[in-house]
């Protein structure tokens, strides 16, 4: 994907545009003022961004995996996407397409693709429309960032830090930078793809093909009419030859063909028997999580990445939580995370160390009451349901 001159673009002010903001709220652009087509951007608390490797898929299947991954992803009950492809990643923005007003238009853009990036490596936290948005880019793309509503305490930044990958987190500042207003473009700064762009690639890919094939035939047709004798007997040595050679491969084509079957099963049992089971994963969180005073309200696992919603009871700790996670050897750069958009519940990212749990688990200890040790917190507060 072709990315844009950063000095390719004319700058204008963030009130020429139409503005989707925190709740879901769309604010008008001044009449006769709207200067671009996409002229509706979307908030940065409206949105989530995630950075998506690809360099271990073969290149022409990477369209189909990376659909894939977006729908497994679906951060939202109703997910809307744009995609920018880079070389070996892509970037990819998600909102709930439900959460917004009815006018938003298909047209409408995150706000983050409106601000002048970094053309180099580097740290910074943006003030958009309605909050802070931290960044880290390396080499003129951004690898990883993070939103807050108020401009990042220290705490906050060094949770940020702490969910970086070693790579990422080399030359980041362990306070966070001073915000700085957003530079807006009159056009974003990268083109992008939805996921409706992703599906459709390979019949435009299919019909060129097609149609090339037929100029060819055309082609061919054409230069054997204006043929003499010599030509006619010569085609038809080399037609003759042709289906010699044919007889010759099929058994070769038809082992092949079998090899290629069996390859397919291989690697279809390979995969079912490596990958990540879901029920493992909420049996260990059983065993390992306290018996009481913790509900599971959110579960997402993409390859040996989790994410956890818990909804914690007065008595119980959220170090004690990361302990008791840590505990069983299976769970480990357990973070806590704060952006939560409203949701009455705490939020933890982790890495499994393997694809399968360790033989023994170590079973979390009943927390002890904060204020009242007698206090009846029934039997239902300690149920992990996804």
């Amino acid at each position: 994907m072709q990315l844009h001159f950063p000095w390719s673009s004319r700058r204008i002010d963030p009130e020429q545009l139409n503005r989707v903001t925190r709740g879901g709220t769309l604010v008008p652009a001044v009449p006769g003022r709207l200067l671009t087509r996409a002229n509706t951007v979307l908030s940065r608390s409206l949105y989530r961004v995630r950075v998506f490797p690809l360099a271990a898929v073969p290149l022409a299947q990477r369209t189909a995996v990376l659909r894939n991954l977006l729908r497994a992803w679906a951060p939202f009950a109703d997910s809307d996407y744009r995609v920018v492809r880079h070389g070996d990643q892509a970037l990819a923005f998600a909102w709930d397409r439900a959460g917004g007003p009815a006018s938003v238009p298909d047209t409408a853009l995150p706000e983050g693709l409106l601000h002048e990036p970094m053309p180099q490596s580097g740290v910074r936290v943006v003030a958009g429309l309605d909050g802070y948005e931290g960044q880290v880019w390396q080499a003129g793309w951004p690898v990883a960032t993070r939103w807050w509503p108020a401009p990042p305490q220290a705490e906050e930044w060094q949770l940020f830090l702490r969910s970086l990958a070693p790579a990422m987190a080399e030359g980041v500042p362990a306070e966070p930078p001073p915000p700085a207003p957003a530079v807006w473009r009159a056009q974003p700064w990268a083109a992008t793809q939805s996921i409706d762009d992703l599906g459709s690639g390979g019949s435009r890919l299919e019909r060129i093909a097609v149609m090339a094939t037929a100029a060819c035939l055309v082609a061919l047709a054409a230069g054997l009419a204006r043929g003499a004798w010599g030509a006619w007997q010569e085609r038809e040595s080399l037609r003759a030859l042709a289906t010699q050679s044919r007889a010759a491969a099929a058994p070769v084509v038809a082992a092949r063909e079998r090899a290629l079957a069996l390859r397919g099963t291989s690697d279809a049992l390979s995969r079912e028997l490596t990958a990540v089971q879901p029920l493992e994963v909420l049996e260990h969180l059983a065993r390992a999580l306290p018996a009481t005073g913790v509900l599971l309200k959110e579960f997402e696992l993409t390859g040996l990445k989790l994410r956890l919603g818990l909804e914690l009871s007065g008595d119980v700790q959220r170090s004690a939580i990361i302990k008791a996670l840590q505990a069983g050897g299976w769970f480990i750069e357990v973070v806590e995370q704060r952006e939560l958009l409203g949701r009455p519940w705490s939020a933890f990212e982790l890495s499994l160390a393997s694809a399968a749990p360790p033989l023994k688990v170590v079973a979390a200890a009943e927390p002890a009451a904060a204020a009242n040790p007698g206090a009846n917190r029934g039997p239902a507060s300690g149920q992990i349901r996804p």
